[in-house]
């Protein structure tokens, strides 16, 4: 209470030095409320480096929203490790909301190996809207192979949508390998639409 006002806005790296042991593990929110607004806009790495242990585990909802603005931005690769573990398992739609503008974009082959086991599985449709975009289109071979075990046959209907414009007429091999055992078979129709324009020709 007696640092919040003045001592803090003077001298931000002692206040850090002293918090860093005994405030944040014993009052993890007050230590959040407290470098929201000054800390954290000046020390950013200090700020991951003393929020990853305690805080973030105990208040990921906190942390999402308070590292959205300036720490995701400045150092996303400090955040996808940061995040990887607990909040992504946790929060997985705040996660992907989070993600969707800045690290999917630049760092889609982690996105890709971050969110292939838990997001994917839970929010197929989300994921499928998300990659449709940009992942799809910059790495088509890692996204067939994402795509064959779970979302195409889950949702053959919108994976067929999905790669019917980029993947297909690119990869037409694979594509056939991917859709003959399941798609042709369910929706020999759809099928027969997809391909005539490419494929049988």
């Amino acid at each position: 209470d007696l640092y919040s006002d003045s001592v803090l806005s003077c001298h931000p790296q002692q206040a850090i030095e002293l918090y860093s042991d005994s405030v944040s593990s014993c009052h993890p929110q007050q230590a959040i409320e407290l470098y929201s607004d000054f800390v954290l806009s000046c020390h950013p790495q200090q700020a991951i480096e003393l929020y990853s242990d305690s805080v973030l585990l105990c208040h990921p909802q906190q942390a999402i929203e308070l590292y959205s603005d300036f720490v995701l931005l400045c150092h996303p690769q400090q955040a996808i490790e940061l995040y990887s573990d607990s909040v992504l398992l946790c929060h997985p739609q705040q996660a992907i909301e989070l993600y969707s503008d800045f690290v999917l974009s630049c760092h889609p082959q982690q996105a890709i190996e971050l969110y292939s086991d838990s997001v994917l599985l839970c929010h197929t449709q989300q994921f499928i809207e998300l990659y449709s975009d940009s992942v799809l289109s910059c790495h088509p071979q890692q996204a067939i192979e994402l795509y064959s075990d779970s979302v195409s046959s889950c949702h053959p209907q919108q994976a067929i949508e999905l790669y019917s414009d980029f993947v297909l007429s690119c990869h037409p091999q694979q594509a056939i390998e991917l859709y003959s055992d399941f798609v042709l078979l369910c929706h020999p129709q759809q099928a027969i639409e997809l391909y005539s324009d490419f494929v049988l020709l």
